[in-house]
């Protein structure tokens, strides 16, 4: 390499050096952005799915259900978030995100939104009550919340009805003990709360045909 061509390679490396400076600079600062982001909120949420299976379209397989906290805003699922600890701060960045929760399947049945509210986004409890109409299929049963009270508050009944989830039912839910948990009896085709006090038979009408 001759003296001419040496002087024009540094020449290239030192304006590659320049311009890969502020890249450097750049990564560095977004590294450290999201470690003081980190450091003001320590807590990590993970938002672990809840999954049933049945055959819930009457198609005669079985499929599964899954829970899902669901972004509108960049149409993402949300699996995990960082907070500082504080529902506060917790529902200001599901709002932020505009969060539901649903449930999904992978074969083909419609997403279901179970709450709609992003300050809300969970449930207690969801279950797999068995073909308790007329449509064909297996019907769900879900037990909605507050999570800054730590209370529950309502049960609702879902048929999937020609495509489409259709709510069938509902009655309102009586804090008994932490401990609770919802029950339904396939025989007697009833609703139990089982308690630490014992049983206790929930009144619940739903509708046999999802048309009605």
């Amino acid at each position: 390499m001759n003296s001419e061509n040496q002087h024009s390679f540094k020449k290239l490396l030192k304006l590659v050096f320049l311009i890969l400076i502020p890249f450097s600079l750049l990564s560095q600062k977004s590294e450290l952005d999201q470690s003081i982001h980190l450091k003001d909120k320590p807590k990590l949420r993970i938002f672990y799915p809840m999954q049933i299976g049945g055959d819930f379209n009457g198609d005669g397989r079985e499929e599964p259900l899954d829970t899902q906290v669901f972004s509108r805003i960049n149409n993402e699922p949300i699996d995990t978030l960082y907070y500082d600890g504080t529902n506060t701060d917790l529902n200001e960045q599901l709002c932020d995100l505009s969060a539901q929760l649903r449930l999904v399947s992978e074969n083909g049945i419609e997403p279901l939104v179970i709450i709609n509210d992003c300050n809300n986004p969970f449930i207690w409890q969801l279950m797999n009550t068995g073909n308790i109409n007329d449509t064909p299929g297996d019907e769900i049963a879900f037990v909605t919340g507050n999570s800054e009270k730590n209370t529950r508050d309502s049960c609702y009944v879902y048929s999937y009805c020609e495509s489409h989830w259709k709510n069938i039912g509902s009655f309102k839910v009586t804090e008994i003990s932490p401990n609770q948990s919802l029950k339904f009896d396939r025989e007697e085709s009833h609703f139990y709360w089982l308690t630490d006090q014992g049983n206790k038979k929930i009144d619940c009408v739903w509708s046999l045909n999802c048309n009605e």
